[in-house]
């Protein structure tokens, strides 16, 4: 198309849209038309989920057929819309294959290996994974620069401050997730609460429904630190309006050097996450208009109380108690002090 043709095309769409706004103030109906543009790239990308989740099973429509693909599979296939629809909640159990699998900082490869078991093919040539897993150093110090201000992975979020590069290597992971991908990284508590630019990366990340659980875990599980960690689990598409918040902090093994998570810690920790379970003192899912009145601040003691609730005080039964001792300690003294008198010694209380 020549720049001609481009702008006729332009003249005529603008002729368009000032028909179709009638009397309407242009401030108004630039939001409307802007919350009907944004519903349509909405529905243009769940179609493209869809065709990639349905496969061969995505409808062709024959000419002169209006509707959506996917509006015609929903009549076409009625009994399969739940099984659809669910396909990507945790609570439908472990995906049958991973194709791929990300952990950018891997070290020695421990958790890559435990999770290899799952993969169904080689994921070095995929740009994007189901799952991005990581451990990485907390709080290194990095360089940014303005030319990592332009890159995609931290553009849209801005850079983690040099002195913690922990944002920096989640916005790194989360680039690399598929739409329907799920990633967990252990961090250092300070995440969650830190000011500053990680605020402001933080605050993004729950804005755009980002952030799906966040679990504490017990200090001194790891040989490299004894502080206590948590583990952020993110998603690019995620359904609840909320985040679930489990303190698994006081739920594990004391050993002498090192702590460590016993199996019926994993399976709760695991079970509380695959079925959103609310549990006083553990688990609780959050909504984001309670967190955004907490200025986005996700720090677990503001959501789970910890605190050991104070035993309640029988007043009646402690004047009992007293009032029982005041008769003993008279009795006690009135048969000493007629001890003290043959012996000719000063009585007790005389003085």
């Amino acid at each position: 198309m020549t720049e001609i043709d481009q702008k006729q095309l332009g003249n005529t769409l603008w002729g368009i849209a000032d028909q179709l706004r009638g009397a309407m103030n242009a401030d108004d109906f630039r939001d409307y038309m802007l919350s009907f543009l944004f519903l349509r790239y909405l529905s243009d990308n769940y179609e493209m989920a869809a065709a990639k989740e349905l496969g061969p099973d995505y409808p062709r429509l024959e000419a002169g057929d209006r509707r959506t693909p996917l509006a015609l599979w929903y009549a076409q296939n009625p009994e399969d819309i739940d099984a659809f629809e669910t396909s990507q909640d945790p609570a439908t159990g472990k995906k049958k294959q991973l194709d791929s699998v990300l952990d950018f900082a891997c070290g020695s490869g421990s958790l890559l290996l435990n999770v290899r078991h799952r993969m169904g093919a080689d994921p070095a040539k995929a740009p994007q994974f189901d799952a991005v897993v990581a451990n990485p150093p907390f709080s290194y110090r990095w360089e940014p620069n303005s030319a990592l201000s332009e890159d995609m992975r931290f553009k849209n979020y801005g850079l983690a401050p040099k002195s913690a590069a922990d944002f920096a290597f989640l916005l790194h992971g989360f680039h690399f997730l598929k739409p329907e991908g799920v990633m967990a990284i252990i961090l250092p508590h300070g995440v969650l609460f830190r000011g500053g630019a990680e605020e402001r990366i933080r605050t993004k990340l729950l804005k755009d429904g980002n952030i799906d659980t966040v679990i504490g875990l017990p200090a001194n599980l790891f040989f490299s630190t004894g502080i206590p960690v948590c583990i952020l689990v993110l998603k690019k598409c995620k359904k609840p309006d909320d985040v679930l918040f489990i303190n698994a902090a006081e739920h594990f093994e004391k050993g002498k050097r090192q702590n460590r998570l016993r199996p019926e810690d994993i399976d709760k920790i695991i079970e509380t996450y695959q079925f959103r379970r609310e549990e006083e003192r553990y688990a609780r899912r959050v909504p984001m208009t309670e967190i955004a009145d907490n200025d986005y601040n996700l720090n677990i003691s503001r959501y789970i109380s910890t605190a050991t609730p104070e035993e309640e005080i029988d007043l009646q039964a402690v004047h009992q108690q007293l009032t029982t001792l005041e008769d003993q300690i008279a009795e006690a003294t009135q048969r000493n002090n007629a001890f003290l008198q043959e012996l000719g010694l000063p009585l007790l209380g005389s003085h």
